[in-house]
């Protein structure tokens, strides 16, 4: 197995800077990612500084290197090691910020799925959260887990609607409760009924 993620991690490094970065970015999503969220990135400012320059044609080159499938209109990990392997290659403060911009980049295109996006959003800017300083910032995360959370709940997944909620009040900070009371009281109250 060793040998394997050798191969693939040598495989990666060997490919042009800007494919490895399209592949980094990728891995960040996750095994496989859809359409709409390739178009939410693709069209989205910012990609440049994740060196990423024409992401698609990136992306076609890891199909022809066989480190991507493409499904449709989808694209895939051929493996799921190809992704752990470059999702590695990011450094954890990198990490952050690629979650936090692909997240925002989700939620500002969710007129396509708007549902689909607040879960897709949501975990992303969870995971690039920590990240975050401005108030202002943090109170906006913690709103959309709130909602991702009322809409687990819906759906009867209470289980991730206590992650959502978990989160949220994570992101509060000490006078949340003197200047965000109703968001409080909301994920709170939530929280000991799921």
């Amino acid at each position: 197995a060793d040998n394997a993620v050798e191969l693939m991690l040598n495989k990666i490094l060997f490919l042009p800077e800007e494919t490895q970065n399209a592949l980094k970015l990728l891995s960040c999503i996750g095994y496989c990612c859809e359409n709409f969220i390739l178009s939410s990135i693709a069209i989205g400012d910012g990609l440049c500084r994740f060196g990423c320059y024409d992401f698609i044609a990136s992306l076609q080159l890891a199909v022809k290197e066989g480190l991507l499938d493409r499904v449709g209109t989808d694209y895939t990990f051929a493996h799921d090691q190809i992704q752990q392997v470059a999702y590695s290659l990011i450094s954890e403060n990198e990490r952050g910020k690629m979650h936090f911009w692909i997240g925002n980049q989700v939620w500002v295109n969710k007129l396509t799925s708007p549902e689909k996006a607040l879960f897709i959003a949501v975990g992303q800017l969870n995971k690039g959260a920590f990240l975050i300083d401005e108030t202002h910032q943090r109170i906006k995360i913690a709103r959309l887990n709130l909602q991702a959370a009322q809409k687990s709940k819906l759906l009867g997944a209470f289980v991730p609607a206590a992650f959502y909620l978990n989160a949220g009040m994570s992101l509060l900070g000490k006078n949340s409760w003197n200047n965000y009371y109703d968001l409080c009281l909301h994920l709170y109250s939530s929280c000991a009924e799921a």
